[in-house]
C-alpha cells in the first residue's frame, strides 16, 4: 500500500533492484578490488554521503578485478561504469538523487544474445587488443571535467541531467590479477600515453537508461520500469504516474522540455541514444555535447524520438497493454520541445 508521504523521498524500489541483484550476482555483479587514487575535483554543491577532499586519496577508488572480493552492480551496455550503491541524498537546493555510480573502473563486456552468462562478463585489460579496445575501459580526465562543467551548466538552466560528486585520479590498475602503478601501466602500453585515467564519480535519480528496459534481463527490466514510475509518482505527487500510459505521457513531455532547454542553450547532444536517456527523462553522457547547427539539432530530434519507440517497444514486450501509440508519444515530446525551445 502506498502512503501519502511516499512521495517525499524517491526511494522507487531501490531495495528491490539490490535484491534481484544479489539474487542474480552471476549475470549482474562483477567483481572489483580497491585501487590507489587521488581526488582531483570535489562537487560541493551537493551533501554527498562521502567524505571527498582534494589532494587526498579516496576509498571509492576501484577497478575491475576477476579475483577481486567486492562485487558491484552492472548492467548491460554500460562498459566502463558500475553502480556503487543507492543512497537518497540531496544538493544545496534540495533536490534528491540516489543512484551513484563510478566510471571508469575498467572494461566490461556483455554478450547480450539473448542473456548474458557469467563467463560472458568480461572485466579485462588486454593490450592484444589495442590500445583503442584496452581504453575502453577508463575515462578520460579532460573528459571527466568536460562533463562535470556541463552538467553544473544543465543543472543551471534545469535541464535534467546526472551530477558529478567528485573526480579521481587513478594511481594504478589491476592487469592479469596484479597492482599496476601508472607509470609502469604507460611502459607497458596498458594506457594510451596522452591519456590521463580518472574515476567519475556521479549522482543520478536514477541511472537505467531506455536500453536497460530491454528483453536481456527480463525481470530487471520490469523492475526498472515500476522502478521509474514509483519515482516519478514520488517527485511529483502524481499518483496516476504509476499507470504506465501516464507515465510514457510524462516521460515525453519532459524529454521535450530537457531537449528543447539544451537546444536553445546552443547545444546539441550528438549521441542522444536509448543509452543515454535516463529512465527519469534525463539527458546524461555529455562529453559528446557539440555547438548545435541545423543538421545536428535535427539528429538530435531523431534520436530522441527514435528512443520514445524504443522505449515504448520494450515496455510493449514486457506484456503491457497500452494505449500510447509512436503519434501520440511523438506529438507530446515536439509540443513541449517547441514550448521551451522557443522561450
Amino acid at each position: 500500500m502506498l502512503l501519502e508521504t511516499d512521495f517525499l523521498l524517491p526511494t522507487g524500489l531501490g531495495s528491490n533492484l539490490k535484491t534481484y541483484s544479489l539474487e542474480n550476482s552471476q549475470q549482474t555483479r562483477v567483481a572489483f578490488s580497491p585501487v590507489s587514487t587521488e581526488v582531483l575535483l570535489v562537487n560541493h554543491a551537493l551533501n554527498t554521503p562521502f567524505k571527498f577532499e582534494a589532494g587526498k586519496p579516496s576509498l571509492l577508488g576501484y577497478f575491475t578485478d576477476q579475483s577481486g572480493h567486492i562485487t558491484l552492480e552492472t548492467w548491460p551496455a554500460h562498459q566502463r561504469s558500475a553502480l556503487l550503491g543507492r543512497v537518497i541524498f540531496s544538493d544545496n537546493q534540495g533536490v534528491f538523487y540516489r543512484d551513484i555510480d563510478l566510471k571508469g573502473v575498467g572494461h566490461i563486456a556483455y554478450h547480450l544474445h539473448p542473456q548474458p552468462a557469467p563467463s560472458d562478463i568480461f572485466p579485462v585489460l588486454n593490450p592484444e587488443l589495442g590500445t583503442i579496445r584496452t581504453s575502453q575501459g577508463f575515462l578520460k580526465s579532460s573528459q571527466a571535467f568536460l562533463d562535470y562543467q556541463r552538467s553544473e551548466k544543465f543543472y543551471s538552466e534545469e535541464i535534467s541531467t546526472h551530477r558529478v560528486l567528485a573526480i579521481l585520479r587513478l594511481n594504478e590498475i589491476i592487469y592479469e590479477g596484479d597492482r599496476v602503478p601508472m607509470y609502469d601501466a604507460y611502459l607497458r602500453g596498458l594506457i594510451p600515453g596522452c591519456f590521463e585515467p580518472v574515476i567519475a564519480v556521479r549522482a543520478f535519480r536514477l541511472k537505467a537508461r531506455i536500453r536497460n528496459l530491454g528483453p536481456w534481463l527480463p525481470d530487471q527490466a520490469k523492475l526498472f520500469l515500476k522502478d521509474a514510475k514509483k519515482t516519478a509518482f514520488q517527485i511529483t505527487g502524481e499518483r496516476g504516474l504509476l499507470q504506465t500510459d501516464s507515465f510514457l505521457e510524462w516521460f515525453a513531455e519532459n524529454l521535450g522540455i530537457n531537449v528543447g532547454r539544451m537546444h536553445r542553450l546552443g547545444f546539441a547532444h550528438n549521441f542522444l541514444t536509448s543509452h543515454n536517456i535516463c529512465l527519469d527523462s534525463s539527458i546524461t553522457d555529455l562529453d559528446s555535447l557539440t555547438l548545435a547547427n541545423p543538421s545536428l539539432l535535427k539528429q538530435d530530434l531523431s534520436f530522441a524520438q527514435k528512443s520514445l519507440t524504443i522505449l515504448l517497444k520494450f515496455i510493449t514486450l514486457q506484456g503491457e497493454t497500452l494505449n500510447q501509440t509512436e503519434e501520440n508519444l511523438a506529438g507530446i515530446f515536439k509540443e513541449a520541445y517547441t514550448r521551451e525551445n522557443t522561450l
